[in-house]
């Protein structure tokens, strides 16, 4: 996805490269009273066999729940020091559009703390990771580093990402109902009573929606950085996004080693951009 200056800093700090999970000759296996399906050998070269890999079908349109599947992607990692008192924790993602399944290595370290006497469960929500992912080259895909200036959302590519996809997918069932009924039925399907969330970002605002629609399943909830539930994205993102560079020159000015090391980090960000005429250079402008 084509992002804004802001993005591309971020890019900076959140940077996972694992591969997704690609499922084939599985067993199913129970772990305590939960159950999922697990391929033989470790998950994805964790040399941890009680790691679960596997997936599980949910109708993709919720309102009939009929007719066409999809396939949820889930990494089920059990508690180092298994206490039955504490519930497993649900790690929701955030975007939208990030991949849980793909930092699975983070939480399978066994000296996590997520993971010394609780499990954690991973799933990827409908629409990403390996959880029938909805991608668009046009929209995700970036030649140089000009392409990160440029509109985040061009209409015409909008336009065409929406056409591809609406051919086999029913894009209206990606939503955030959709997926809060996913998690509720997957916690169903592994016969856990109740629930903690851990959710970042955009995966803080579905915590929220979760606990409104099933708040007998959750224990308890922890919210990093939500997005409000009445978040109209992206409509705030550019001005969002200038806060945070604003508020990133400020610390480094009041930080005795960063101001050190840059005293004129805002003034050179924005000269080194001036300098740039590609970042600026209109597609018109090649005819």
């Amino acid at each position: 996805m084509r992002h804004t200056s802001f993005r591309l800093v971020l890019s900076l700090f959140f940077t996972f490269g694992f591969s997704l999970f690609i499922l084939s000759s599985c067993k199913q296996t129970q772990k305590g009273s939960a159950s999922i399906y697990q391929r033989p050998g470790p998950c994805s070269g964790i040399d941890d066999t009680t790691i679960l890999c596997g997936s599980y079908p949910v109708f993709e349109n919720r309102q009939t729940n009929s007719g066409r599947k999809i396939d949820l992607n889930i990494v089920v990692i059990p508690a180092v020091h298994h206490n039955t008192t504490r519930p497993p924790l649900f790690v929701i993602a955030g975007g939208p559009g990030s991949s849980v399944t793909d930092g699975y290595r983070f939480y399978a370290d066994e000296d996590n703390v997520y993971r010394q006497e609780r499990d954690v469960v991973l799933v990827d929500m409908r629409g990403t990771g390996g959880s029938n992912p909805l991608h668009c080259n046009q929209l995700q895909v970036t030649e140089n580093l000009g392409d990160n200036f440029k509109e985040m959302f061009p209409a015409n590519d909008v336009r065409d990402c929406f056409d591809s996809l609406t051919r086999e997918n029913d894009l209206t069932q990606y939503n955030s109902t959709s997926m809060v009924m996913d998690i509720e039925e997957v916690r169903e399907w592994l016969e856990y009573e109740k629930i903690s969330l851990l959710g970042v970002s955009y995966g803080g605002r579905l915590a929220q929606v979760y606990m409104k629609m099933f708040p007998q399943s959750v224990m308890s909830a922890m919210l990093w950085s939500p997005a409000p539930i009445d978040y109209k994205m992206p409509l705030y993102h550019a001005r969002y996004a200038q806060d945070s560079m604003d508020k990133l020159f400020a610390d480094c000015k009041t930080d005795p080693a960063c101001s050190a090391a840059f005293p004129r980090l805002r003034e050179e960000f924005y000269e080194l951009k001036s300098r740039a005429p590609f970042l600026y250079k209109d597609e018109t402008d090649k005819a």
